[in-house]
């Protein structure tokens, strides 16, 4: 296993979401391949694999895993433990609600609940939404056509997944950017630092005016 002082520097940077780790994080991952494969993190702690079959191995099940592991075991005691008290209760309660999520949860309960989402997914549902995809894509791409230049990542591929998936849950268009507004903040909770609590507190409130909406999905859906 992998465990040099300069691997553990880059995994940390790469963990606290350091603009230049994350953006080209392949010569840590090659570094940690040609080694033993794996490094285990202190700063989490947390064990980095990189080899397809041990992957493939964890992810099939023959290993022990829960998916809620900011809330339970060392690495959310650990977590906690670097936040400052003031915020340990919020982030308790943003775990709480992160933890209600279908990727948080394991075993038959994991199972339930997709099930109830695959409702939302079958071949007819997407095949239906091909139309409003090109409508989405064309009002997107037109700006960059007619301003000559933009970027693609930042300008279209940010902001389709948003606009496809309200069109796929029935939310309204209108709320799309308070939706936005709130995956980014959720998104950015993969590092849990004192910024990210803030941030998912601040973003927590733009939930509230699409509730209905959403209690009214669910109850379609169960």
């Amino acid at each position: 296993m992998t465990n040099d002082a300069s691997v553990e520097e880059d995994l940390t940077a790469f963990f606290s979401a350091d603009p230049d780790a994350i953006s080209w994080p392949y010569p840590l991952y090659e570094r940690i391949r040609q080694g033993a494969g794996a490094a285990r993190w202190a700063g989490g702690p947390a064990l980095v694999l990189t080899r397809y079959h041990d992957v493939k191995t964890v992810m099939s099940g023959a290993v022990p895993l829960a998916n809620n592991a900011y809330r339970y075991g060392a690495l959310a005691s650990a977590t906690l433990a670097r936040i400052p008290a003031p915020l340990r209760e919020p982030l308790l309660g943003l775990l709480d609600f992160e933890g209600l999520f279908m990727s948080r949860k394991d075993g038959a309960e994991h199972l339930r609940l997709r099930r109830i989402a695959s409702k939302a997914f079958t071949a007819r549902r997407i095949a239906q939404l091909t139309e409003s995809i090109s409508l989405h894509v064309n009002e997107l791409l037109t700006p960059i056509v007619e301003n000559g230049h933009g970027d693609i990542k930042t300008d279209l591929a940010n902001l389709l997944p948003t606009r496809v998936i309200t069109d796929l849950l029935g939310v309204p268009q209108s709320d799309r950017d308070m939706i936005w507004q709130w995956s980014e903040a959720v998104a950015a909770f993969f590092t849990v630092d004192p910024a990210t609590v803030t941030g998912v507190m601040n973003a927590n409130g733009v939930t509230r005016p699409v509730r209905p909406t959403l209690t009214r999905m669910s109850s379609s859906l169960v």
